[in-house]
């Protein structure tokens, strides 16, 4: 009885993320901007389908930080505001071998109207993005 219930047991387990994929996206452009190793540590696209997200991560050097941070200082008097480490979460609405679609609503920033939605052709490697509101900007991210 015991080695029925180990064998269900560790069969659960196991099956439990069988179908689970962390897909990233590395290197991605945006537009007519580049990617560029003297301003990013990392520009990336991971898609986590055991959690149904897609995640924008963006990580400045060091460098490009310090000189974002006086400009920050200049502009506003103080860097209130300025990561280096940028996150912004999506909810994957559908995602299957070629594609994933998902959308990020910001109800609980100062736009309650605000959605984005992104569009993102695995295979090609590209992302679109389009916000939401009272106009449609839609902007091209290729990535690596």
């Amino acid at each position: 009885m015991k080695k029925v219930l180990s064998i269900l047991v560790l069969s659960l387990l196991l099956s439990g993320n069988a179908y689970s994929k962390i897909i990233e996206l590395k290197k991605c452009d945006r537009g007519t901007f580049k990617y560029n190793s003297k301003y990013f540590d990392k520009r990336s696209f991971i898609i986590d389908t055991s959690k149904s997200t897609v995640q924008l991560v963006t990580i400045l050097t060091e460098s490009q930080y310090k000189k974002d941070e006086k400009e920050f200082i200049k502009k506003f008097g103080s860097t209130k505001g300025l990561e280096r480490i940028s996150t912004i979460d999506y909810e994957i609405e559908y995602v299957d071998n070629k594609f994933v679609k998902a959308t990020k609503d910001w109800k609980s920033s100062r736009d309650p109207d605000l959605v984005t939605t992104i569009e993102i052709d695995l295979k090609k490697k590209v992302v679109f993005m389009r916000i939401h509101k009272n106009h449609n900007t839609r902007s091209k991210h290729q990535c690596k």
